[in-house]
């Protein structure tokens, strides 16, 4: 495969590449680089990684849902709300769908349909809600352009002010980590 492909997402085949045991293991802190070599499937089941979803410029909002999670299906609203504020303010939208039972495709079409046309991927192994910190859904995440994680938490009144001080550059997020205290705890 031609080496210009890697920097589109595209990866190598599993025996070219594999995620090292170094980061594998440790959890992404406020403040910290989210590792370059996340893995996630998406909807035709390709590997890429997760910063491949975000232009150089673009900030990545990671949202973790499950679909058959009551938490997640009540915040859909302000979910498509906060997508529309800031879909067109280089900010990328993606949604890792933590329940194996609806198909990623079906539940892409839902997104849609609620006008949020975004990237639903799935992390089989766990790896990537590991590394990350993701304790429950829905639980947001917020990168900023260089991968820093900026936020982890719920949808709810943190999460606005955290992303407008991200794209603004104009102070540190308020409250980054935000306790869950509402959603589907991840087993």
């Amino acid at each position: 495969m031609p080496s210009f492909a890697y920097a589109q997402g595209i990866l190598p085949t599993s025996s070219e590449f594999h995620i090292s045991t170094a980061t594998s293991h440790i959890p992404v802190l406020i403040g910290e680089k989210v590792p370059e070599n996340l893995i996630v499937l998406d909807s035709s089941g390709t590997k890429r990684t997760l910063l491949s979803y975000k232009a150089a410029i673009e900030i990545l909002v990671v949202e973790f849902l499950s679909p058959e999670c009551e938490a997640d299906q009540t915040l859909e609203p302000e979910l498509h709300r906060f997508y529309e504020s800031f879909k067109d303010w280089h900010v990328s939208f993606v949604a890792v769908d933590l329940d194996e039972v609806v198909s990623v495709g079906d539940f892409q079409d839902k997104l849609a349909k609620a006008g949020m046309k975004i990237p639903v991927l799935r992390d089989p192994a766990g790896i990537l809600g590991h590394i990350l910190k993701v304790t429950a859904t829905p639980e947001i995440l917020i990168m900023n352009e260089d991968g820093i994680l900026m936020y982890r938490g719920p949808m709810g009144r943190d999460t606005r002010p955290a992303i407008n001080a991200v794209i603004g550059h104009t102070e540190p997020v308020p409250n980054p980590e935000p306790p869950i205290t509402k959603g589907c705890p991840i087993q």
